[in-house]
């Protein structure tokens, strides 16, 4: 493609990407494009939008990353223009029906899980064991379903509101194999203040009070190790701050050694007591491999998604890629 050519291509591509900010044009266009482009100047024009919107797309299923940012831009659509703000709503992701209490929370997490992958891992079982410490209201445990239909998950979420939406969402999309838990987990048996804010489902609520909310009730804390019998191919851990707590006692009780994968939403606080160094130094020295991704503005807190896995070759994973 010559001088002119490129020119033109990238004039086109400005033009769509402004009309990508325009939500409904957006959609006419996608539409267009899979008519009327080329797969090669698809891609291209895929990875643009992706980058500039800090999403993931497969590569190798066109398809696929059409319906998902048709998906993002209604969801996106909704977030920013409905007057449903914590109502009960219904929305079709994938194949999957799912309840939300309004679109922010939603938006947010579909964002995070599909359309990042932030909890993609290979496993070569049909029906690998996951364990999901923090379910919310059953969005990961959805994702992890699109991935293995077979696999077995044990979800573990403590807000009353959200563990209601976890089992409505496990139970509308007739999904079998999954053990929920309204427990948090930590390094003690004990009852425990659980602290939230008023938006139901929230994903901020915590036993720690620095981190989110003015309302209080009373929950129950519980070993993660008491649930665990047998290799756990999988742990996502997303709680808030009790991540230490929950290695802690995994460590204690030996069964860190029954876990091959690990990813761990890390939230750091930059003037904490608890440093990020010591928490992956415990992974490292229970034999796991560790990658960090983070993107935060803040110069006080950041969000990092820990990833470790068991040192073979064969485990060596970068956000779910070989």
């Amino acid at each position: 493609m010559g001088n002119t050519g490129n020119e033109s291509y990238w004039s086109w591509v400005s033009g769509f990407y402004r009309s990508f900010q325009k939500y409904n044009q957006a959609i006419l266009n996608i539409t267009y494009l899979t008519l009327t482009i080329k797969p090669t100047m698809l891609s291209k024009i895929f990875i643009f939008i992706a980058n500039s919107i800090g999403l993931t797309f497969d590569s190798s299923s066109f398809s696929a990353n059409i319906k998902n940012l048709i998906s993002y831009l209604i969801l996106f659509k909704k977030h920013k223009f409905s007057s449903e703000k914590n109502e009960l709503v219904i929305v079709k992701i994938q194949k999957f029906k799912v309840k939300a209490y309004g679109f922010a929370n939603l938006f947010h997490l579909y964002k995070e899980i599909f359309l990042k992958n932030s909890y993609s891992f290979h496993s070569d079982k049909k029906d690998p064991l996951i364990i999901d410490c923090g379910a919310n209201i059953g969005l990961s445990a959805l994702y992890f379903k699109s991935l293995y239909p077979e696999s077995r998950i044990i979800a573990f979420e403590p807000s009353p509101s959200a563990f209601e939406l976890l089992n409505k969402n496990i139970s509308f999309n007739k999904l079998k194999g999954i053990r929920t838990f309204d427990i948090a987990l930590s390094d003690k048996k004990e009852s425990s203040p659980f602290y939230y804010n008023d938006i139901p489902g929230s994903l901020n609520g915590s036993t720690k009070k620095f981190y989110q909310g003015s309302n209080q009730i009373m929950i129950q804390k519980d070993l993660l190790s008491s649930y665990i019998d047998q290799e756990i191919d999988f742990l996502k851990i997303d709680v808030e701050g009790s991540e230490w707590e929950i290695i802690g006692d995994l460590i204690e009780s030996g069964m860190i050694n029954k876990i091959r994968h690990i990813k761990v939403e890390y939230h750091h606080l930059v003037h904490s007591k608890n440093k990020c160094s010591d928490f992956i130094s415990k992974l490292e020295n229970n034999d796991f491999k560790v990658l960090l991704h983070t993107q935060s503005d803040s110069d006080t807190y950041q969000d990092i998604m820990i990833e470790a896995f068991r040192s073979t070759g064969e485990d060596a994973v970068v956000f779910g890629t070989k």
